[in-house]
């Protein structure tokens, strides 16, 4: 946060007079729900923030109803980054998911594939690293250890303790990259959408039956390398 105050003084102006956009979260929350086949109505609560410029909007959960998009303003949010965050909204409220920090590798596998993957559904026309990758070569080193990551994390898929949701996220997971936990359910996903799986499928897998199912897509993915 200390190295973005200079920053402010260049963009004052501009978050001084900022205003919500909300049409276009309506829209590409509708735009969700039909993808992922949600048919009753979701609430959310929207909370505008001013940050450290890095860009990274994030859903937490708000009250026994409702989840909470932030937003900061400082920086423009993209649709790419909206898609993923509304997907993680309205595939919390069809799976009865909390959004706690802490749940099993397995429904982290599962949100962040079903939000990355809708992402570029919707917004088609970019690179794949476009979806996933914060850091440069990330993706693609991924990728050169794609069977490792997949086999080395399946133990792991029903553990839902705070450090091992840390170690698989901002952590070195089991090869060395953060947010191996992202890596597995982009791959994931992806090959159960070629398989003629859907996004409403998938979406509609109860909370407590997640783990067990992406466990078996793993375990499938893996015996097909």
């Amino acid at each position: 946060m200390n190295n973005a105050w200079i920053k402010y003084e260049a963009n004052i102006n501009m978050i001084r007079q900022w205003k919500p956009e909300k049409g276009r979260l309506e829209k590409y929350l509708e735009e969700i729900k039909e993808l992922l086949g949600c048919r009753e109505p979701v609430e959310l609560v929207v909370i505008y923030f001013v940050g450290g410029f890095e860009g990274n909007p994030f859903v937490a959960p708000y009250d026994k109803n409702r989840s909470a998009l932030c937003l900061p303003i400082e920086t423009d949010v993209s649709e790419i980054v909206l898609y993923h965050e509304l997907t993680h909204i309205v595939h919390h409220k069809m799976a009865g998911l909390k959004g706690e920090w802490e749940r099993p590798i397995g429904t982290l596998i599962l949100e962040e594939g079903l939000a990355t993957r809708s992402s570029r559904h919707f917004v088609s026309n970019k690179k794949d690293e476009s979806y996933i990758e914060f850091t440069q070569g990330w993706l693609a080193s991924c990728q050169a250890r794609k069977s490792d990551i997949i086999k080395e994390i399946i133990p792991y898929i029903k553990d839902s303790s705070a450090e091992t949701i840390m170690k698989f996220t901002f952590g070195e997971g089991t090869q060395g990259f953060e947010r191996e936990s992202y890596y597995v359910g982009w791959e994931m996903v992806g090959t159960l959408l070629e398989k003629g799986v859907s996004f409403e499928e998938m979406a509609n897998i109860p909370a407590d039956q997640i783990p067990y199912n992406i466990e078996k897509a793993c375990k499938d993915l893996v015996e097909n390398f």
